[in-house]
């Protein structure tokens, strides 16, 4: 199988080339499946692309995508375009195997996009090439495991269509997209046309996937980079792992992301860390989580639950065993309650 390489500014550039390049090839198909914990980044590059879409459940086993689900929505008749099979959390599970059945269900026209954001980024494509999907896409962006400040490049079939988000994305569309997030997606999202950390960031300042960092380079800052922030990773996760309950974490879960736990009361863990001078983060929440959970209750009740434990380059190693001691707390209050 011929793999090429192709670089962006951001990896959501990415995604919105490829959603872009279907439609381009196939403007009667323009329907999208995506898993439920996927972050606004991924709803907006298949807005502003042109793309419809529907929400499938995620599996209590992994994190991603719910298979079953999503083969029988593939089944239902309606012509899909293509679908995102997301490693939510930095799991990644028995990706290879789902994807697989969602190919045989799927077919061959419809396009499947292996998101690996959330996992560490590889610099080689697999011995299999992209396997049953059409492309793997990882980023190096703000937040990411291996956080350059940029960059997200993708491991993508030969004959994939890909369309420049320049020749397609209109940025005086911002408003109005976000405007279509609130309402398909989330009507309490704080995105802000013009803020250059969420919306603008995404998407007025597209440019064409040739304006992407050249490979050469980004390859050479990713193997740098990458094994010292392991390493820093790994430290801190033993951290972790001596001080909490394992029957608290996310099982399944790399933690190469964040390190990822459940408790009851997340909110009030979290008002204790940043009372205490310190950092954790709630999950981004799930499609109308907030709406309808009976859509998808699986993804509602994880979001609602976990607690993302930082352990990147700006967490030491004492921060680590404070947030700890807060969490066994916590815990222990919840109980006696």
């Amino acid at each position: 199988m011929t793999v090429r390489i192709v670089t962006a500014p951001r990896a959501s550039h990415l995604i919105h080339a490829i959603v872009a390049g279907q439609i381009s090839r196939r403007p009667e198909c323009r329907h999208w499946l995506v898993p439920a914990n996927a972050c606004d980044a991924v709803y907006l590059s298949l807005m502003s692309a042109g793309a419809s879409f529907d929400v499938v459940d995620i599996s209590p086993d992994n994190y991603c995508l719910d298979v079953d689900q999503a083969i029988a929505k593939l089944s239902s008749g309606r012509p899909h375009a293509g679908l995102i099979y997301i490693h939510g959390y930095g799991a990644s599970g028995s990706a290879a195997s789902d994807i697989g059945r969602l190919r045989e269900a799927a077919g061959s026209q419809t396009v499947i996009i292996d998101d690996r954001c959330l996992c560490s980024p590889a610099v080689d494509p697999e011995p299999a090439g992209v396997g049953q999907a059409d492309a793997i896409v990882y980023s190096t962006g703000y937040g990411k495991v291996l956080d350059l400040g940029r960059g997200g490049h993708a491991f993508v079939r030969e004959q994939l269509t890909l369309q420049s988000a320049a020749g397609v994305f209109d940025p005086g569309a911002e408003a109005g997209l976000i405007e279509a997030l609130r309402t398909e997606v989330d009507p309490d999202s704080q995105l802000q046309a013009g803020n250059d950390r969420q919306v603008s960031d995404w998407l007025a300042s597209w440019l064409p996937i040739a304006s992407g960092p050249v490979w050469k380079t980004l390859r050479r800052d990713v193997e740098q980079a990458l094994p010292e922030v392991l390493d820093h990773k790994r430290r801190l996760n033993e951290v972790y792992s001596a001080q909490l309950p394992a029957q608290i974490v996310l099982p399944g879960a790399e933690h190469l992301w964040r390190y990822n736990i459940r408790v009851p009361d997340r909110d009030r863990l979290l008002e204790k860390v940043f009372e205490a001078g310190l950092f954790a983060s709630a999950h981004f929440r799930s499609f109308r989580s907030h709406r309808d959970a009976r859509r998808c209750p699986v993804a509602h009740e994880v979001q609602c639950s976990t607690v993302n434990l930082f352990n990147d380059k700006n967490f030491s190693l004492d921060q680590a065993a404070r947030v700890s001691e807060i969490v066994v707390e916590h815990l222990a209050h919840a109980s006696a309650g």
